[in-house]
């Protein structure tokens, strides 16, 4: 039963962590938006 407790926690704060890296402010998601958005402006100004 200890095991199992000890397991399920893991996962838990794994999870959690995981979510928050990636969804938090300035998490992953939202610095690639910034990147794309950057990317995409800079391809914008290029003259041909």
């Amino acid at each position: 039963m200890r095991q199992i407790l000890t397991t399920v926690l893991l996962l838990m704060t794994v999870a959690l962590l995981y979510s928050n890296l990636v969804s938090g402010e300035d998490g992953t998601r939202e610095q690639i938006s910034y990147s794309g958005s950057r990317m995409a402006d800079r391809i914008a100004k290029m003259s041909p």
